[in-house]
C-alpha cells in the first residue's frame, strides 16, 4: 500500500479505510473489536474505535483524530500507517491498542474545524465548569476583526488588513494570538468557542480515559493535529502540564521538533484535551501517562503564512454564519479553508509520513512499546 492510499478525500471513505484495519489488528489481537459511537444528532456520522486488549494490561497505545473534524483527514492516514507498519512491532501480550477515528465526524464530513454547534471541541475540555471563569479578555474586543460580518462584495482583502492594522494598534500581536487561540466562552457564533458544558463526545472520552488510566500501568496518547507549525514539518506539541524536559526530550526521541503548550514555546489554550488528559492522570498516580499532540504544520509559522492562515479561519466562518453569495469567491473561501488544514500536495503528504514515522519510532522505543526499529 503507497503512502498516498493512507489518505482520503471524504469521511465516508477515511472511515471505510479505517474500518478495515479491523482485520489486520485481529491477526495480532485475534479479539479486537470495532465500537461504533453515535454522539452526534445526525445518526449518520459516527466515531468509530478499535479496542485491542492484551492479554495482560500491561501497556496501552491510544490514538485520537478529528477533534478538529477537517484535520481528521491527517488523523485517517496517521491510524493507517500505524496499522501498516507498527502492528508487528507491539508485544500483543502486554500491548493494547485504543484507535478512535473521527472524535468530530460532523465538522470532518462537512471540511469544518467545528462541531454541528460551532463548538471547538480543543476548547470543550474544562476539568470543572462550575469553577471556570473566561479569561479570554482579548476576544471580545478585537471582534471587529475576528467576526466582522457578512462577506462585502468586494476589496475584502483590503479590509481584512486595515482591521488587522487596527487590531495590532489596539492590542498588538500578543493579544491578538491570545484573542484567536486561547479559546473563548461568550460568542457561540465566534471562533474557537468552547461552549458551555462539556459536548456528548467529550463526556464519551473522558470515560474512555478514565477507564485506560484505571486500567493499564503504562498509557501513551497521541492526539493527531495539522495547522500550526513550521510548514511541511510535524511538531510534538506537549502539554503545559508535562513535567518532561523539551531539550532533553527531543535527545531522548532523536526528534528535534519538541514544543510545549505554553505561552513562551507555543500558546496558551483553554479546555484543551492533552491537557485535561494529564489533570486526569494526577487521578491514577499508579499508571504511567505520556499524552501528548502530533502537529501537522501547513502554510507555515512566517508572518505572512499566519496571516493567511487568521483570514482562512474568518472566512470560513463568516460564510458558514452569514451565508456567501459570490459562488467564485465563496468556493475560493472553501478551497483556502482547506489546504490550510488538509494540504492537497503530495510533497506535504510525503513529509508528514516520514515526520509521523520518525516521531512514533522515537516515542514507542522510548516508551518502551517497541524495542527495535
Amino acid at each position: 500500500m503507497s503512502i498516498n492510499q493512507y489518505f482520503s478525500d471524504s469521511y465516508v471513505v477515511s472511515r471505510l479505510k479505517f474500518r478495515g484495519l479491523l482485520g489486520a489488528v485481529q491477526q495480532r489481537w485475534p479479539e479486537a473489536e470495532l465500537k461504533t459511537v453515535a454522539v452526534c444528532p445526525d445518526k449518520e456520522f459516527t466515531t468509530d474505535m478499535i479496542i485491542a486488549q492484551p492479554r495482560e494490561k500491561r501497556h496501552v497505545l491510544m490514538v485520537t483524530t478529528g477533534q478538529h473534524g477537517i484535520e481528521g483527514y491527517a488523523g485517517g492516514a496517521f491510524l493507517q500507517l500505524l496499522a501498516r507498519e507498527y502492528l508487528d512491532k507491539l508485544d500483543p501480550e502486554l500491548t493494547g491498542l485504543v484507535l478512535v477515528h473521527a472524535i468530530n465526524p460532523w465538522g470532518m464530513a462537512n471540511y469544518r474545524r467545528v462541531d454541528q454547534d460551532n463548538i471547538d471541541l480543543n476548547r470543550n475540555f474544562i476539568t470543572d465548569w462550575s469553577e471556570f471563569k473566561d479569561i479570554n479578555k482579548d476576544y471580545s474586543r478585537l471582534r471587529f476583526l475576528l467576526e466582522p460580518g457578512e462577506l462585502g462584495k468586494k476589496r475584502e482583502k483590503a479590509a481584512f488588513y486595515f482591521r488587522v492594522a487596527r487590531a495590532l494598534a489596539l492590542a498588538g500581536s500578543g493579544g491578538i494570538k491570545r484573542a484567536l487561540t486561547l479559546g473563548q466562552y461568550r460568542f457561540d457564533k465566534g471562533l474557537y468557542f468552547g461552549g458551555s458544558e462539556h459536548q456528548p463526545v467529550a463526556r464519551w472520552l473522558i470515560d474512555l480515559y478514565h477507564g485506560v488510566l484505571r486500567d493499564f500501568k503504562q498509557v501513551v496518547h497521541l492526539d493527531i493535529h495539522t495547522g500550526y507549525g513550521p510548514a511541511r514539518r510535524m511538531t510534538i506539541v506537549n502539554s503545559a502540564l508535562d513535567p518532561r524536559d523539551t531539550a532533553g526530550l527531543k535527545e531522548q526521541l532523536g526528534y528535534d521538533l519538541i514544543v510545549k503548550a505554553d505561552p513562551q514555546e507555543f500558546y496558551s489554550i483553554q479546555g484543551d484535551m492533552v491537557d485535561y488528559n494529564c489533570w486526569l492522570g494526577r487521578q491514577y498516580p499508579e499508571a504511567q501517562l505520556y499524552s501528548t499532540c502530533f502537529e501537522f504544520g501547513t502554510l507555515g509559522d512566517s508572518i505572512g503564512a499566519l496571516l493567511q492562515s487568521m483570514r482562512a479561519l474568518i472566512d470560513e466562518n463568516r460564510l458558514w454564519q452569514h451565508g456567501g453569495g459570490n459562488t467564485l469567491r465563496d468556493e475560493a473561501i472553501r478551497k483556502q479553508f482547506v489546504e490550510a488544514f488538509y494540504p492537497s500536495c503530495s510533497i506535504w503528504r510525503q513529509r508528514a509520513v516520514a515526520d509521523a514515522r520518525r516521531a512514533l519510532t522515537g516515542i514507542l522505543g522510548n516508551e518502551g512499546l517497541i524495542t527495535s526499529n
